[in-house]
């Protein structure tokens, strides 16, 4: 049926989140990396999953669909299937990159209208990760800097196979210190230099004041 409208038990597991859990429904812009860290937080216990639910969207690896419009569609169109409550929350985990920046502000603007969030990295999620096990990201500029950064702090790094033990809750917990002391505005919908508005979607996760 058109419009038909579906409850929200078919996002949350009752068989493991209580009745009160909290959906967060995180579309993003990349289809391997961001999906492996959501999930890996849910699958390890990082976020409380009796009270907390991620459902990741990711961008199809098949499809040309990363823009962040399109992302924003893909969020959009979910969101609309479900009877959402006050509590969830709904987030676009996007990049500020000299490609798309363009279409950041009507996006925002967009996703603010609907009452989405949105999470921002600037040059690209990767910055995020980085945050988890350095603060010297002053010189990074593009993804491939993230890249070698992670790199040369873990050893090794492949966005394709995103190994979790690399970033347990304190080191989480680091990267919102770090990206937060890189957004001195508090108030820009994304950072104008290096940094990530991740932190704030990882705050609230980890249930943690101050996101």
């Amino acid at each position: 049926m058109v419009g038909q409208k579906y409850s929200r038990t078919g996002l949350i597991d009752r068989t493991v989140q209580r009745r009160d859990a909290r959906l967060f429904i995180v579309a993003t812009e990349g289809a391997v990396t961001e999906p492996q860290y959501f999930r890996g937080l849910q699958e390890r216990g990082i976020v409380d999953r009796l009270r907390v639910k991620i459902e990741v969207l990711p961008t199809p690896a098949d499809e040309g669909t990363s823009a962040p419009r399109h992302v924003l569609d893909r969020l959009s169109e979910v969101s609309s299937r479900y009877n959402l409550i006050k509590d969830d929350e709904r987030w676009l985990v996007i990049d500020a990159d000299r490609v798309w920046e363009r279409h950041l502000p009507q996006v925002a603007r967009e996703a603010l209208q609907k009452g989405f969030f949105v999470a921002v990295s600037r040059p690209c999620f990767e910055l995020w990760l980085l945050l988890h096990v350095s603060d010297d990201v002053g010189s990074v500029r593009t993804c491939d800097d993230c890249s070698r950064a992670l790199r040369a702090h873990l050893g090794g790094y492949s966005k394709s196979n995103l190994d979790m033990d690399w970033f347990p809750r304190s080191a989480i917990l680091d990267a919102i210190d770090r990206a937060r002391a890189l957004d001195p505005g508090g108030g820009d919908r994304w950072p104008q230099a290096t940094g990530s508005g991740v932190f704030r979607l990882a705050s609230r996760l980890l249930e943690r004041p101050g996101g």
